[in-house]
């Protein structure tokens, strides 16, 4: 189940990236869990609960739209909570690193 909404955050953050346009994101989605399952043990265990919670709270996450994903993912970039906004942060920052590392292998 985590890798189900691990690739609809990745998803969401390249079509905001990307402004709309996106492909398979397969590669980045891959490239985000291996960074979340490298993560020291309680580091790991916080982020997969907190990612499971926020797909709890933003109901089912991964089954909504594509639309509806990417304004779940604005809202937690703008949200009062510290804790979310991190948690935000983290899947874009490894989604932007994952996304623009392919594309520079691919143009290389």
């Amino acid at each position: 189940m985590i890798e189900k909404i691990v690739y609809a955050l990745v998803e969401a953050n390249v079509s905001l990236i990307l402004d709309g346009e996106h492909g398979d994101c397969q590669a980045e989605a891959s490239f985000v869990l291996g960074q979340l399952y490298a993560l020291p043990g309680i580091f790991r265990l916080g982020m997969i609960t907190v990612t499971v919670l926020v797909n709890l709270g933003a109901g089912l996450l991964h089954c909504r739209s594509l639309e509806a994903r990417r304004r779940t993912v604005q809202r937690l970039n703008h949200t009062a909570l510290p804790v979310l906004r991190d948690f935000a942060a983290f899947y874009q920052g490894l989604t932007v690193l994952a996304h623009y590392s392919r594309e520079a292998g691919d143009n290389a």
